[in-house]
């Protein structure tokens, strides 16, 4: 059962996000993909989670209404169920971000834990079929034992510590071509960290080391069923996953008609998803995730950072890529006097017959679709008259290629993606047509990095940071761990609210449809669980205990202020005391020895507070502020009790213990920080402390590298006059 003093920390920091770009502005949902089962597993740090069969509609993605970059007419999907009706509850956005048919990767029993990293080489040079469990905070040196087979049938997991950190694997060789070698089916690599050899060294002299090798041999029919999921990707040369055919480095004119080939549809088969990969960067390679020689995957969910390139393919035939709900973030290295782009895909230079292998111009693999993906990153150049791409495509694609819905932090398409036959090609301007490439429904000049909200998506009693990209829902465990994907959705943190609807101590995103029906997402994953409906916004509700029985209530008030509860324990909207003063008038949290959450105002010459929301106004405390605009409820100093508190200007910073003492210090501060008013940083207990602590980012104003101030810096009471300290392990924008 949530303690009082998480449900105050739900009122107070679900309401308001973070800094910059405060605007309610949402582009209109796409429409309904019919799903069977649960394309979203809970976020909880499950240790063997099941994977259950995904049964998703087929089809390019639909494009935004209203979205700068055009519309299109989408490919229809198949339903596999009936389309919901108008007055049903379906996922915020509708947006599903699994591809279909997706093959079910059941765990196989049975299940050993290995305890050194011998046993877990004999193991997977073994006939073993099953899950091989690697124990949680080892961090194993495989380096002598490089090239390791992932045989059908085997799932190779990591046991999760504490804020779900993963086991390490790492390899200091610098002379195998891939840590672990793959080429079979139904495999699962889940929850471990995987380290390559790089060091932060990107000399062009370093072997070209991966740290998983598919190899898709469609004559063979291997390569299927593959998932790579829940895992860390770092300092590797090559690429933190490589999908090869057998058939590898063919152009359409050398693959002969009797070959077997892939198609778009193989793209789930193997599957790259909701990973993080960065600094993995070297002058001439280093890759999230490469595609090349006549292979295709799914690239679902993943947070890329200071990479070379996130996802790039050679392009050479029957190749390609199905990019989306993917978070790249703005980190990366210049090679040379240039910028590399996000999504990449080479020409194979075979518009005259031979194969030069330049990477530009000629075909370029069959088809590449990015779409729905968060793009940060466009750092400028050539005197500021170039900008790092999002998507460089340096030939045909014999099928096309879709760049759709994305919202770019870049301000317009030209500036974003880049077309190219040659290499001394501007990439200006290009003829969309004489690439095979289409782009619709995309966002640009969108940056949503600072629509923060907090609350326990995982319930361990730390609070976390939740940020809406615009494309998808991402989570920071306790702001210290990187982002992860929770759900996709255009749905933004301005249009959701938060708190544990159902009781379990793990926080819910809240969600209104159009015809008023509410709903919520279970730990902000899943599909939408039916609630109510509601007249007003979710902006216009608030919720805490207000009975007391220990069950998550809803309120609003009317416009003839009446004040109305749907109380978790009837189910039932019940009116109870009433208010001429709005609701921007009125906080909530625990001020008196009723339990129940409370209702606090500035009336007249005092602080009043209606009890459980179902009392008269009572005297709380003297009139110490005219008013509660842009006043913070949450436990400051510990005692369990929700504390009122003021920002005076320049991080100084006043509060009320209990809403009932004397106003002092909170935090006095030499006024050199840059940091958003008090009302607008994440409150919340991340540490794990009694007493509240403030989260934000880094400040910009410090002398400090760019990935240190775009870190999640934190500041408790205990810290006095002292500067905020990091706490992100990794920067997060």
């Amino acid at each position: 059962m949530p303690t009082l003093r998480f449900r105050t920390l739900i009122l107070a920091a679900a309401l308001v996000p973070l800094g910059r770009g405060e605007s309610t502005r949402s582009a209109a949902d796409p429409a309904t993909l019919a799903v069977a089962g649960d394309p979203n597993p809970p976020l909880a740090c499950t240790k063997f989670r099941r994977i259950r069969p995904q049964v998703v509609a087929l089809g390019h993605p639909t494009a935004l209404s209203g979205a700068s970059g055009g519309r299109h007419t989408p490919v229809s999907p198949t339903p596999t169920s009936p389309p919901a009706s108008p007055a049903t509850l379906v996922t915020p956005g509708d947006i599903i971000p699994v591809p279909g048919g997706a093959v079910a990767v059941e765990p196989p029993t049975p299940r050993v834990v290995v305890r050194s990293p011998a046993e877990l080489v004999d193991t997977l040079n073994s006939s073993f079929t099953g899950i091989i469990v690697v124990p949680q905070d080892v961090s194993w040196d495989l380096s002598d034992h490089t090239g390791l087979p992932l045989r059908s049938g085997v799932s190779l997991v990591g046991e999760r510590g504490m804020l779900c950190n993963r086991p390490t694997l790492f390899d200091d060789n610098h002379e195998a071509p891939a840590l672990f070698e793959l080429s079979a089916n139904n495999v699962r690599v889940e929850g471990i960290h995987f380290r390559g050899p790089a060091a932060g060294n990107r000399s062009a002299e370093q072997p070209y080391v991966h740290a998983i090798r598919v190899k898709v041999d469609r004559a063979q029919a291997l390569g299927r069923g593959i998932l790579i999921s829940d895992n860390e990707f770092n300092e590797w040369p090559g690429a933190g996953v490589t999908i090869k055919s057998m058939m590898s480095r063919r152009t359409p004119a050398e693959y002969d008609p009797a070959w077997p080939r892939p198609t778009r549809a193989d793209a789930d088969q193997v599957r790259v998803e909701r990973n993080f990969m960065h600094h993995n960067a070297r002058d001439g390679g280093g890759y999230g995730v490469t595609v090349d020689g006549g292979a295709y995957a799914s690239v679902m969910g993943n947070v890329f950072d200071f990479n070379r390139h996130a996802v790039a393919s050679d392009g050479y035939a029957h190749t390609g890529y199905i990019a989306r709900f993917n978070y790249v973030l703005q980190g990366g290295f210049m090679q040379g006097n240039f910028w590399n782009q996000h999504f990449d895909v080479h020409g194979t230079n075979d518009s005259d017959g031979n194969d030069v292998s330049t990477g530009y111009g000629g075909s370029a693999g069959e088809y590449y679709e990015i779409a729905f993906n968060t793009i940060r990153g466009k750092q400028t150049y050539y005197q500021g008259l170039k900008t790092r791409p999002s998507f460089m495509l340096r030939g045909k694609p014999t099928e096309g290629a879709r760049f759709d819905a994305n919202v770019d932090v870049h301000d317009d398409l030209d500036a974003a993606v880049s077309l190219k036959s040659d290499k001394g090609d501007t990439g200006w301007g290009e003829d969309q047509g004489k690439f095979n490439f289409s782009a619709t429904g995309n966002s640009f000049g969108a940056d949503y990095s600072g629509e923060l909200a907090a609350g326990d998506f995982d319930g361990d009693g730390r609070t976390d940071a939740f940020l809406a990209t615009g494309t998808a829902w991402f989570v920071s465990r306790a702001a210290v761990e990187p982002w992860q994907l929770l759900h996709g959705s255009t749905k933004r943190t301005a249009e959701l609210a938060f708190a544990d609807i159902d009781n379990d101590g793990v926080t819910d995103v809240i969600w209104r449809a159009p015809d008023g029906a509410l709903g919520y997402l279970k730990s902000g994953a899943g599909v939408v669980i039916p609630l109510t409906t509601s007249p007003v916004p979710v902006t216009e509700l608030r919720f805490g205990d207000f009975d007391g029985d220990g069950k998550t209530d809803v309120f609003r008030r009317e416009p003839n202020g009446q004040w109305v509860i749907w109380f978790g324990r009837t189910r039932a909207w019940t009116a109870v005391e009433s208010s001429g003063f709005p609701l921007s008038d009125l906080r909530f949290g625990e001020f008196d020895q009723t339990p129940g959450t409370d209702v606090v105002v500035v009336l007249r010459d005092q602080w009043a507070v209606s009890s459980g929301a179902n009392a008269k106004w009572a005297r709380l405390n003297s009139r110490l502020r005219p008013s509660f605009n842009h006043a913070v409820v949450a436990d400051f100093d510990g005692d369990g009790r929700s504390d009122i508190a003021f920002d005076n200007g320049e991080q100084f910073w006043v509060f009320s213990s209990g809403g009932r003492g004397p106003l002092q210090s909170l935090r006095d501060a030499d006024g050199l920080t840059s940091f958003a008013t008090l009302d607008h940083l994440l409150v919340g207990h991340f540490d794990g402390r009694p007493s509240a602590g403030i989260v934000t980012y880094g400040d910009p104003y410090r002398s400090a590298p760019g990935d240190v101030t775009d870190r999640f810096v934190i500041w408790h009471r205990e810290r006095g006059r002292d500067p905020f300290a990091q706490v992100s392990r990794e920067a997060m924008r």
